[in-house]
């Protein structure tokens, strides 16, 4: 692990800062409206069809690319590279054009319940968005290819000047131009992007531009195959997307929104621990598992292991305790209701839970990717997806908004029992260590929500007070949690950053 590891997590964690303070603004101007649910609607679809059919390549090209290099050399790796590039560009290109003809097939899927005029201005906004999967994708290869050559922060840092940028237009456009403020932003973020991260490749000298329509497809086929097996949970994980949103809008106006506001909190943190886990941890299981050092391979996994107890338990804890605190300070900006506030809270408390199985089946599957047991964690990973999908269409009737985040909780807490049971080093210890973490999470919600309530009997207080007072209280908890289950939480906390800081 290298110094800037530590950056790179620091970069990741302003990004998350950043897309939360772009969500709270959004709800400024424009609230829990059908503009908004159009937006999230389309922008959600394009988003959902860019990661079906090439998110299995963007995750697993780095792997691929290094193995590669290893074998053929620099040269030849790059002119597969090259052609690999091109192929993307094309394929995504076809599909842009055929959107750009036929979209009103694909509005009536995602919006079902929309009648004639609400369909068109989702059409609208679908046509609108179509181009950026062109340009979305590149940036996103440009950025594989740049973390291929270990250079991680340079991407990241232009990611974040770009939330920065997209920001600022909001602010600047929102009042006079409505909901395409947003598509603005967003447009002039990626081509930012594109041009920062051009920039570093040719600091870098590497030349991916060529023809777009030329590629040699056994160039492409390593790839493909390399990341064949993650297709399936991956598409499915699109399909549940796709499903949810579905399903979301025949609920109310607003819902889709409220689901929106609702998760950015728990999905970011997740999405900085998932880059950590990937990022730092993974390389250095596999070392130890190919050297066959199983000691080395349990301390390094339970140090994070036991790291992840911990932020998970502020997450859910202060979700648990003071939701209304945090959604008040983000999103209270008087274009939402009262009762879109309240649930918005709720959800947002319910989705903190989901990130306890999340993150240890994030986790988990680490280890089994680095045994080389991609396959178990992919098969169980599209398991839990197809739970997620029949319990979204059997009890949305019945529990309404609040399926979403139980059908996530039930079918993640199901993958991680099995990818628990499929560790690949036998050890007692674990079991101890992850019934102790969850019992920590569960006494400290229950703990901050109790107390809470009693707090909430004195009105007037400042929101940031109340979520200041939530975090000292429960820092205090784990202190004496610490001490009596012998969790040792401090000194794992401190374990880390020390291995950070020395590189």
């Amino acid at each position: 692990m290298k110094k800037k590891a530590l950056l790179l997590f620091v970069l990741r964690i302003l990004k998350m800062g950043s897309s939360i303070i772009t969500l709270s603004i959004s709800s400024k101007y424009f609230g829990v409206s059908i503009d908004r649910d159009q937006w999230v609607l389309a922008m959600g679809f394009i988003l959902v069809l860019d990661l079906a059919i090439w998110g299995p390549i963007n995750e697993t090209f780095r792997a691929k690319f290094v193995f590669l290099q290893h074998e053929i050399g620099d040269k030849e790796v790059i002119e597969k590279v090259r052609s690999m590039f091109s192929f993307i560009n094309f394929i995504t290109l076809v599909l842009v054009v055929i959107i750009l003809i036929y979209p009103r097939a694909l509005t009536s899927i995602i919006a079902p319940s929309y009648n004639k005029m609400q369909l068109a201005h989702l059409t609208k906004m679908v046509l609108i968005l179509t181009p950026s999967f062109l340009l979305n994708q590149i940036c996103q290869f440009m950025t594989s290819v740049l973390n291929a050559h270990n250079t991680f922060y340079i991407p990241e840092a232009a990611g974040l000047a770009t939330a920065v940028l997209n920001i600022i237009l909001i602010i600047v456009l929102a009042p006079r131009f409505g909901i395409y403020a947003l598509a603005f932003g967003y447009y002039l973020g990626v081509l930012l992007l594109f041009l920062l991260l051009l920039i570093q490749m040719r600091k870098l000298k590497i030349n991916l531009i060529g023809n777009p329509f030329k590629f040699k497809f056994n160039d492409v086929k390593p790839f493909i195959l390399f990341a064949l097996p993650f297709y399936l949970p991956y598409f499915l994980a699109q399909v549940n997307s796709v499903v949810e949103k579905s399903i979301a809008s025949t609920l109310n106006v607003g819902i889709v929104s409220i689901i929106d506001y609702s998760r950015k909190f728990s999905d970011s943190a997740i999405s900085v621990l998932t880059s950590v886990f990937f990022t730092m941890l993974l390389p250095l299981l596999s070392q130890y598992y190919s050297k066959k050092d199983d000691k080395r391979f349990l301390v390094e996994f339970k140090s994070m292991y036991q790291l992840s107890f911990l932020i998970i338990t502020f997450i859910v804890g202060i979700f648990s305790g003071c939701p209304g605190a945090i959604i008040g300070l983000f999103y209270n900006k008087g274009n939402i209701t009262a009762d879109a506030l309240n649930k918005i809270s709720n959800m947002s408390m319910f989705y903190s839970w989901s990130a306890v199985p999340i993150t240890l089946y994030i986790l988990l599957g680490v280890v089994l990717l680095s045994s080389d047991n991609g396959r178990v964690y992919a098969i169980f990973g599209s398991v839990a997806q197809v739970i997620m999908i029949l319990i979204n269409l059997l009890f949305n009737k019945i529990f309404g908004i609040y399926t979403f985040p139980f059908s996530l909780f039930i079918s993640h807490i199901i993958a991680s029992a099995f990818l628990f049971h499929r560790f690949p080093i036998k050890n007692h210890q674990l079991f101890l260590t992850t019934i102790k973490g969850i019992a920590q999470i569960a006494l400290c919600s229950f703990v901050l929500y109790y107390l809470n309530q009693k707090i909430s009997m004195l009105h007037q207080i400042n929101s940031l007070f109340i979520i200041v007072l939530n975090i000292t209280m429960i820092g205090l908890f784990l202190l004496i949690f610490s001490h009596i289950a012998k969790t040792n939480d401090k000194e794992t906390f401190m374990k880390i950053i020390s291995k950070i800081k020395a590189g």
